[in-house]
């Protein structure tokens, strides 16, 4: 906890999460691998921007977000695709904590990433 109560509303270290968590699944074989990921945070204290330039600390909401990657070897070449937030998990925050009430929202979306490497 921190004492100033205009840094944070709750008394929280800004972004950093109570509680939070990830697990993985990973799968290889016959030149195929697969993983999927998620990670939890719980509610949390934002610092956002402010028209003026400095941030103002507001609570945000909990968040879970998914990962996907797929990769194939052939020979000395592997490819790969990775799909990051296929979740569209949004940063958001409401106030009083009521979710028809928001105060801060920021969608990021998925991204797509597609690599091939050569190894000799």
């Amino acid at each position: 906890k921190i004492p100033d109560s205009g840094t944070s509303p709750t008394g929280q270290i800004p972004e950093l999460s109570k509680f939070s968590g990830n697990v993985s699944f990973y799968y290889e074989k016959y030149g195929f691998s697969f993983r999927i990921n998620d990670r939890y945070r719980s509610t949390y204290v934002q610092e956002v921007p402010n028209f003026d330039g400095t941030l103002q600390a507001i609570e945000g909401a909990s968040e879970n977000t998914v990962d996907v990657q797929l990769g194939y070897q052939w020979n000395d070449v592997n490819f790969t695709f990775a799909a990051e937030n296929i979740t569209d998990t949004p940063m958001n925050s409401f106030l009083d904590g009521n979710p028809k009430h928001p105060e801060y929202y920021k969608l990021f979306g998925t991204n797509l990433l597609f690599g091939v490497s050569y190894k000799y």
